[in-house]
């Protein structure tokens, strides 16, 4: 641990950097929907990446550790709005859809909009999935001034892995 910082998490797609993915969404057992699915944009995150970003945890539950393993069942969060667009006057939790192909996913929680890619992006709908393994960005919330805590992080993430890149250190604000 390291002190003055609060949570951490990890995504693929850091905030505010013009990018998000978008896939199709297909509900298991509902007629009537669009083919080939409901267009969705998705994002792969691990340990407590909603709490580093203050987006707050509406119903269900958010990931555990257990689900960023690749023995879990597939699970993942949604967002209000994807909720809405995707299950309106219907609870998203335990609900299941698939991505293409046959696997199948189950909504385990259910979290507040977010701006992803810019702060004129009205698209809030979002699916998180567990990330598993891969390159992406951590983000940290701490209680004292970030970057003053930089070389700290740095030092923490090379004691756990000494091959892992530290790199392009910087706060939200400044990608605002």
């Amino acid at each position: 641990a390291v002190p003055g910082v609060d949570t951490a998490g990890f995504t693929i797609n850091m905030p505010m950097q013009g990018w998000s993915g978008d896939t199709a969404m297909q509900v298991v057992g509902r007629q009537n929907q669009p083919e080939p699915g409901y267009s969705v944009r998705y994002d792969g995150v691990a340990g407590d990446y909603f709490g580093a970003l203050g987006i707050p945890l509406l119903r269900g539950r958010a990931f555990s550790r257990a689900d960023n393993s690749t023995n879990s069942p597939p699970v993942a969060v949604c967002s209000e709005a994807l909720a809405r667009q995707v299950f309106p006057n219907e609870d998203p939790i335990g609900k299941y859809f698939r991505l293409g192909g046959e696997r199948k996913y189950e909504i385990i929680g259910l979290v507040g909009d977010v701006k992803q890619t810019r702060l004129d992006d009205d698209r809030a709908d979002r699916l998180y999935l567990p990330f598993v393994r891969g390159n992406g960005s951590l983000i940290v919330r701490t209680r004292v001034a970030p970057l003053s805590l930089a070389e700290l992080i740095r030092t923490a993430v090379l004691e756990v892995d000494a091959d892992q890149p530290v790199s392009n250190v910087r706060t939200l604000e400044q990608d605002i």
